[in-house]
């Protein structure tokens, strides 16, 4: 018996696979942008960039980003890992 409900169980997750993958691939010919929205805007990235090549502190650049944590800085290649540890 249990062999029978993994079997459903498995079955049904492959459907669910099927048409998640078919969703996405739907959403991209209607040229909709998947993923999450980026937390910094074109604006707040190219002025912590200009900070940083002023040579103001990684930190000035961190408040640009207003409490983002240092990974969201990395994402747009404002700060290295270098940065973070001066």
């Amino acid at each position: 018996m249990g062999h029978i409900l993994a079997a459903l169980a498995e079955f049904e997750r492959s459907l669910i696979v099927e048409r998640t993958q078919a969703g996405l691939k739907a959403a991209k010919r209607r040229g909709q942008k998947l993923g999450r929205k980026p937390s910094l805007s074109s604006e707040q990235v190219k002025h912590a960039r200009e900070l940083l090549d002023r040579g103001e502190s990684p930190a000035a650049s961190r408040q640009v980003a207003q409490g983002l944590p240092r990974y969201a800085l990395q994402q747009f290649e404002i700060i290295t890992i270098n940065h973070i540890y001066e």
